[in-house]
């Protein structure tokens, strides 16, 4: 009798368990679709829990947080899942610099010897000019969430930002360096005007301030004319590198360590943002992004880039990757 009474018990205390988390977890859902409803801004065209990191050029890394999603016609905003209705971050779609896969798409997960095995997320970095601080927003989800994204990102940016998206892997960048914009005198003397960073992205080149204040940005397919003198600058840079901003009529001189590399680099992006971008066919797809090596911004793969110095001082390359 004691058995058969502990045993009501037990299947009792187990439905009231059972029904309990249904109804806290139908609560929850209702919590989270109610928040959802109320800030859906007009004309979303995409909205859902994703997880992110918000970080800057200076600072790469950042608390993983889940935030809600919604992109429209014009706006990028992410709120947090739970709290306050203020946006963590936002941003207009003139005001995106640049967004990128470091990585190639890859499934959830795949099936190994008959086990289902989990592969992790997908990433989308985007990158903006946040009340002219450049912000970074990056994005861990699914395939198929990471590919609506990226559909609804290319409604929202210009021609230059699409050119660096599609380009061929491995993407140019390079994280901020000291350097120093330098002037020259009446007597070929180079002096330093302000020291900055100095920051290369697939569409752009930056200046930044320490809290990573945008100084100024050029877009790379504007930069001509990449030159690099060979002589030690003042400010204890072993290099300066100049180039012309033809539309503006303006030559700019920028002292930095590894300036040889610095303007190998900028050679290259910049003759990226000129060419023709990949035209990918469906079945040359996956060839593509199989070649794609899974390091973050495979930075060795376009320094090994051969050039050659000109007796005009441009950067010339010996072979076209």
């Amino acid at each position: 009798m004691e058995q058969e009474t502990i045993t009501v018990i037990f299947v009792i205390f187990c439905l009231i368990l059972f029904v309990g988390v249904g109804y806290w977890e139908y609560q929850k859902n209702s919590a989270f679709q109610a928040r959802m409803k109320r800030l859906r801004p007009q004309r979303t065209s995409y909205a859902d829990l994703i997880t992110a990191q918000i970080v800057s050029p200076s600072k790469s890394k950042g608390a993983f947080l889940n935030g809600l999603l919604f992109i429209t016609d014009k706006e990028f905003i992410l709120y947090p899942e739970k709290g306050v209705d203020e946006a963590l971050v936002s941003f207009r779609g003139d005001e995106i610099i640049g967004y990128w896969r470091p990585r190639p798409y890859h499934p959830d997960s795949w099936v190994v010897d008959g086990w289902r095995v989990k592969v992790g997320n997908n990433e989308v970095h985007i990158h903006a000019n946040v009340d002219n601080h450049w912000v970074i927003v990056k994005l861990w989800l699914r395939q198929a969430e990471a590919r609506k994204i990226v559909n609804r990102l290319k409604g929202l940016v210009n021609e230059d930002i699409l050119r660096s998206y599609r380009q061929r892997p491995p993407y140019i960048y390079h994280p901020p360096s000291p350097a120093a914009l330098m002037s020259q005198d009446l007597y070929g003397m180079w002096h330093v005007d302000h020291h900055c960073k100095l920051y290369l992205t697939p569409s752009t080149l930056v200046f930044l301030q320490d809290d990573d204040e945008i100084e100024r940005f050029i877009w790379l397919r504007d930069i001509q004319n990449i030159r690099l003198l060979e002589q030690q600058g003042e400010g204890g840079k072993d290099g300066l590198i100049c180039f012309d901003i033809e539309k503006d009529d303006e030559q700019i001189a920028v002292g930095v360590d590894g300036s040889d590399k610095w303007a190998r680099s900028i050679a290259r992006a910049a003759r990226r943002t000129l060419a023709d971008s990949v035209q990918r066919k469906q079945k040359d797809k996956t060839l593509l992004e199989d070649q794609w090596a899974g390091d973050v911004f495979d930075i060795e793969a376009w320094e090994a880039q051969e050039y050659v110095l000109g007796d005009d001082g441009e950067l010339k390359p010996i072979k076209t990757p």
